[in-house]
């Protein structure tokens, strides 16, 4: 994932920005310091595979993202991490199309996610073993690149087994 965004300094100069984020609340709390530092925020783009969102710059007024995204992201894990459906929930037809199904797709769209930055970041790799001369900034770009490649492989397959596959049948 990716943060692009535009500032106005204080003393009116325009400055462009980017950078690679592992965390969203940590963008975003990049973010709000810049504002609360009296730079004035112009734009912000979160691109994200072929996804790229404008965040609104008004946003960017108060308090820190970090505990409220964290607190979300704790109560979606926790969910996740709840046991499997009991058989007699699976059992009723409804309760496949209302709970099951939701959750198959929630976890399909956090892999698919993942597997497009995975991807992406094995093509930085590969480009940067290719394309850069020999030297300690290359050295460091690869180990940083493979450090994320794992920690997304890591990902993926912790997501891939915490519901690794739902039996539904209708009575």
């Amino acid at each position: 994932m990716f943060l692009q965004f535009t500032t106005l300094t204080k003393d009116r100069q325009w400055r462009e920005f980017s950078c690679q984020l592992d965390e969203l609340e940590v963008g975003l709390d990049v973010l709000l310091s810049i504002v609360k530092m009296g730079d004035q925020l112009i734009n912000a783009y979160l691109t994200d595979g072929d996804s790229r969102l404008a965040l609104p710059v008004e946003a960017f007024e108060g308090d820190s993202f970090s505990e409220p995204i964290g607190q979300l992201k704790r109560e979606w894990e926790q969910l996740l991490a709840q046991p499997p459906v009991s058989q007699a929930l699976t059992s009723v037809d409804w309760r496949k199309t209302e709970v099951i199904e939701p959750l198959i797709a929630l976890k399909q769209r956090r892999i698919d996610g993942l597997q497009d930055t995975l991807n992406q970041m094995q093509q930085l790799l590969y480009t940067t073993e290719l394309g850069m001369q020999e030297g300690p900034y290359k050295t460091r770009l690869i180990t940083h690149y493979e450090l994320i490649i794992n920690r997304y492989t890591n990902s993926i397959a912790r997501i891939e087994n915490i519901y690794p596959s739902f039996s539904v049948t209708a009575n």
